[in-house]
């Protein structure tokens, strides 16, 4: 039994102004600093390296950035129970990535009551990989995850993804706008 709070899209804080980003970094910080006490109770927080990185991300918050500034040595063993774990150093394999399709297929069908598996069979699955790794994307794990997800909606809505859709351009295309994605939300409404 216990909490687990699972927190995404940090990297907007970026764009925020100051006193904005500087109240979410506290309440980053306290998190933290608090989930070590509740041993029921975990969080995570999926943040890109610019959140590191930039001079507007946890550097520029003294009470975070001590807590997570030494962490990242890449000639380290991963530590899975540190503060910050690199999931770019833990990349998936086609087999992982199947299981999380799957995953992900199950939920799709709970949620919207229906039943995936025709129109978004294993074979689909495993192609995406087969495809994303001849491109040199097989590590792109939020590539994939958003594959599936448009699949399955699309194919929810009635169209027929496992034989008529080309998954090369579909790929390059989610990829593109992933690209695009990253780039906006480094972009700050105001500079302050």
């Amino acid at each position: 039994k216990g909490v687990i709070l699972l927190l995404d899209e940090l990297e907007t804080v970026i764009a925020q102004a100051k006193s904005v980003r500087n109240a979410a970094y506290e309440n980053v910080r306290l998190l933290i600093d608090n989930t070590e006490q509740a041993a029921c109770f975990h969080i995570f927080f999926a943040i890109i390296p610019e959140v590191l990185l930039s001079e507007k991300g946890f550097k520029s918050y003294d009470a975070l950035w001590s807590r997570v500034r030494s962490i990242g040595q890449q000639d380290k063993k991963l530590n899975y129970r540190g503060v910050l774990v690199d999931l770019h150093r833990t990349p998936l394999n086609s087999a992982e990535l199947m299981g999380l399709g799957q995953s992900l297929r199950q939920i799709h069908q709970i949620s919207y009551r229906w039943d995936a598996t025709e129109s978004v069979p294993d074979r689909l699955l495993e192609d995406i990989c087969t495809r994303q790794k001849k491109m040199g994307l097989l590590s792109e794990v939020r590539l994939y995850v958003k594959q599936v997800i448009l699949l399955l909606d699309m194919a929810e809505q009635g169209e027929d993804v496992a034989n008529k859709l080309d998954l090369d351009e579909h790929i390059i295309t989610s990829q593109q706008e992933l690209e695009q994605e990253k780039v906006e939300k480094l972009q700050p409404s105001w500079d302050n």
